[in-house]
């Protein structure tokens, strides 16, 4: 933006050099009781500076052309590092939570201890560094991904709370522990499909990013 706003700037400041180095011998001469002397003694210097504001003003164009092209270069450079570096710690966290999807299908009335996990999808949430994710379906599954992370998250830990208190039955002699894995279980299947669609949208974004 910086380099967007100078290059307008340099052409114009260019172009006005020119002007005012054409227009103020004209100007001066008009004073003179004897212009003609004055022009033969102006025209060299006159000519001189005309062609080398005219021969100027490209390179300096040019030079700026260069200088911001290179500055996009850098920026889009370290974005991309950026992207790259939280893909790869959301896809540690997605592989994470699929394996522990996977053991909870073959086990699904077993209240684990280990929670699914959601640190670095809501750290990068919450500093707004998903704005680095070029690819929005990348950032539409993610979200989908993690939707079903944090809810089924969240009745498990009602789940463990539960199980720290008294013993109560409900209709069917079932306890609130037994209800809670049940909903949660519910839940497992469409979630192992959501992380990995995340892990295979992310893993093929990653390979365009090399």
């Amino acid at each position: 933006m910086k380099h967007e706003f100078h290059r307008p700037f340099v052409s114009v400041l260019m172009v006005v050099l020119l002007i005012l180095v054409v227009l103020s011998p004209i100007l001066y001469s008009l004073r003179l009781q004897e212009p003609r002397v004055f022009w033969d003694s102006a025209m060299g210097n006159l000519f001189a500076t005309a062609v080398a504001l005219i021969v100027g003003i490209p390179i300096a164009l040019w030079l700026d052309r260069l200088a911001t092209a290179r500055e996009r270069q850098r920026d889009c450079q370290s974005q991309r590092n950026r992207e790259k570096e939280l893909l790869g710690l959301l896809k540690d966290e997605l592989e994470f939570n699929m394996k522990l999807v996977e053991a909870r299908l073959e086990n699904p009335d077993y209240l684990y201890p280990y929670p699914f996990k959601n640190d670095f999808w809501d750290a990068a949430t919450a500093s707004g560094d998903t704005k680095v994710l070029s690819s929005r379906k990348v950032l539409d599954t993610l979200a989908g991904g993690y939707y079903l992370v944090r809810h089924v998250r969240r009745i498990e830990e009602q789940a463990h709370r539960a199980a720290r208190t008294a013993t109560v039955s409900f209709g069917g002699g079932k306890t609130a522990v037994q209800l809670l894995v049940e909903d949660a279980a519910r839940f497992f299947s469409p979630l192992q499909s959501a992380l990995n669609e995340a892990l295979t949208e992310l893993g093929a974004h990653e390979k365009s990013l090399a």
